[in-house]
C-alpha cells in the first residue's frame, strides 16, 4: 500500500516524516519507587493530601512524597500492570510502580503518558504467574515522538477531552445521588407529590406478587446478538439476547443466585431457569424501583447458603412494602423516576460517544494522521 506525501512507513506504522520513532529507554531511565507500608496510608483530607501510586494506581495518602514535579507512573506488578497514571504533582510512587527518574532528552509528560496508553503495555508484560511490566520490557517499547511544541498540542487536545469526561462523570454522579434521594423520599412517603394526600399502605410482597413458570433455559444459551433480551443472574444491565422470547408482558426479573439484583422490562423478552420473573398486583415500575430501593437489604437478609447465596423466597415473600393506596399515585412517583432514570442513560451514553470519540482521537494524533501544528 503505497504512502502518502508527507509520511514515512516505520516500525510502529505510518507516521509523519518529520517525526522519528524512539524506544522509551532513549527518552528516560525509568525505575520503582520506595515501599510504604499498608499501615501508613491515609484517606485524603487537608494535611494528608499526596497520593500514593502502586500497581492500580492510587493506594491511598501519605503526608511526604518522595517526587516532587508531575510525572508518568506505570503499574509495574499484578493483573493491571501497564496501567497509565500521570501525577498531577508531589506524589509518593510505591516499589509496586515505576516512573522516569533519570530523563535524557526533553520531552511532555501527558504526551508520554497518552503515548504509553496506546501502547498497551498490559499486552507486553511478561507471561509468569505473577504479571510484571519490568524496567527492560518498558525501555524497549517504541512510540512515534513528534517535536515538543506537537506534543504539548497533542497532549493539550487530548487533556481537555479528559476534562470533559471528568465533568460528566462528575454531573452523572451528582445525578445518580439526587435519584437516590428521590428514592429514599418518594417510596417511603416522605415526599408527596403534587396533588396526591391519600392512605398509604403497608403490605407483604407475596400479596403483590404473581410468579410466572419458570424456564428451562440455561445461561450459555444467551449470545451477544438476537432479537430480544436475554436475562441472567447477573447484577449488570442485560448483555444477551436470543431470538426466540419466553414472556410477552410487563414483569420483574429477580436473581435467585449470587447477589440481588432487579430488572424491569415490558414487552418479549427470555430469562435463564434461575431467574425468578413475576406480574405484580401493583404498579410494576413502582414495585420494581422499591426492590431497587431496598436490594442491598435483600441481598443482606434473603440471601442465604455457603459458597454461592442464593434468594430465600420465604424471607422474601414476607417483606414489608409501604405503597399508596391509589394506583394514580404509584404511577406518579415511577414516572418520576423513570424520568430521572432516563435522563441518566442519556447523560451516560453522551459520556460513552465522548470517551469513544477520545479513544478515536488518540489514534490519529498519536499517529500523526491529525496535525495540530
Amino acid at each position: 500500500m503505497a504512502v502518502r506525501p508527507g509520511y514515512k512507513q516505520t516500525d510502529v506504522g505510518v507516521i509523519p516524516s518529520d517525526w522519528t520513532v524512539v524506544s522509551v529507554g532513549e527518552l528516560a531511565r525509568f525505575t520503582s519507587g520506595k515501599g510504604i507500608s499498608v499501615a501508613a496510608l491515609r484517606t485524603k483530607s487537608s494535611d494528608i493530601s499526596v497520593p500514593v501510586y502502586g500497581g492500580n494506581g492510587i493506594a491511598g495518602y501519605t503526608m511526604t512524597p518522595n517526587i516532587n514535579a508531575a510525572c508518568v507512573v506505570v503499574g509495574r506488578v499484578g493483573q493491571r500492570c501497564g496501567e497509565v497514571y500521570l501525577t498531577d504533582g508531589p506524589a509518593w510512587i510505591t516499589d509496586n510502580a515505576l516512573y522516569p527518574k533519570d530523563t535524557y532528552q526533553l520531552f511532555c509528560a501527558p504526551f508520554l503518558a497518552y503515548a504509553l496508553k496506546a501502547a498497551k503495555l498490559n499486552e507486553v508484560k511478561n507471561k509468569n504467574d505473577l504479571p510484571l511490566v519490568t524496567q527492560t520490557i518498558l525501555a524497549a517499547v517504541r512510540i512515534a515522538w513528534p517535536e515538543i511544541d506537537e506534543q504539548r498540542a497533542i497532549a493539550t487536545a487530548l487533556s481537555d477531552v479528559d476534562a470533559l469526561l471528568a465533568k460528566l462523570d462528575q454531573f452523572i454522579a451528582k445525578k445518580r445521588d439526587l435519584k437516590e434521594a428521590a428514592m429514599q423520599q418518594l417510596l417511603t412517603g416522605h415526599t408527596r407529590l403534587p396533588g396526591f394526600s391519600g392512605e398509604w399502605k403497608v403490605k407483604l410482597l407475596e400479596e403483590l406478587i404473581v410468579r410466572l413458570k419458570k424456564t428451562t433455559r440455561l445461561s450459555s444459551s444467551g449470545r451477544t446478538e438476537g432479537t430480544f433480551p436475554f436475562f441472567t443472574n447477573t447484577t449488570k444491565p442485560v448483555q444477551r439476547f436470543l431470538d426466540d422470547a419466553d414472556f410477552d408482558t410487563e414483569a420483574i426479573i429477580a436473581n435467585t443466585g449470587g447477589e440481588a439484583y432487579f430488572n424491569y422490562f415490558d414487552g418479549r423478552f427470555a430469562a435463564m431457569s434461575d431467574c425468578f420473573v413475576f406480574e405484580t398486583r401493583c404498579v410494576t415500575r413502582f414495585l420494581y424501583f422499591f426492590l431497587k430501593s431496598v436490594e442491598r437489604a435483600v441481598n443482606d437478609n434473603c440471601f442465604t447458603g455457603s459458597g454461592i447465596k442464593h434468594l430465600d423466597k420465604k424471607f422474601f415473600y414476607q417483606m414489608e412494602v409501604r405503597c399508596p393506596a391509589e394506583l394514580s399515585e404509584q404511577t406518579a412517583i415511577a414516572t418520576v423516576l423513570s424520568d430521572m432514570d432516563a435522563e441518566l442513560a442519556a447523560l451516560e451514553a453522551h459520556r460513552d460517544k465522548t470517551r469513544a470519540l477520545k479513544q478515536g482521537m488518540m489514534q490519529e494524533l498519536l499517529t500523526g494522521r491529525i496535525r495540530l501544528v
